[in-house]
């Protein structure tokens, strides 16, 4: 005569190969990074279009750069006199990063002012691109989508 006792987990094998199939997702994230690289520069484009930071509209140019632009054939938006700060913002990416930047020499002025120039930051990320960008990696690891 035999005696045993059996218990068995509805879904535990369904579970394992979720659980199995995140951990594999998770060991090649530079695809989510990638995403999340070219989804912070659409972002900070952005800025550069409404011509504000995080805490609102940049500060109008003042009327002596206004003036030098109309006679150098230079643009009227902030920022963007030739477009050489807004063209020189580039995604990069790794397994565990995202990041955008410029190597733009005067861009640190603008981002944190200066006594003469100021402050205009442009190189931040909305609320709005934190949700996407998070749910986004969300539904990678979870989803692989």
């Amino acid at each position: 005569m035999t005696l045993s006792l059996n218990l068995s987990i509805k879904g535990a094998k369904e579970a394992l190969d979720m659980q199995r199939a995140m951990r594999k997702r998770l060991s090649k994230t530079g695809v989510a990074m990638d995403r999340a690289a070219v989804m912070m520069l659409k972002d900070v484009l952005e800025h550069f279009r409404d011509q504000a930071g995080p805490s609102g509209a940049w500060k109008p140019l003042s009327p002596i750069t206004i003036k030098r632009r109309r006679e150098g054939g230079g643009g009227a938006k902030i920022l963007m006199d030739k477009g050489l700060l807004r063209n020189s913002i580039q995604p990069s990416a790794g397994e565990d990063f995202a990041r955008v930047g410029t190597n733009v020499f005067y861009a640190p002025q603008h981002q944190f002012g200066t006594g003469r120039v100021p402050q205009r930051e442009f190189l931040w990320l909305s609320d709005v691109a934190k949700d996407k960008i998070t749910r986004m990696i969300g539904e990678f690891v979870v989803e692989g989508k």
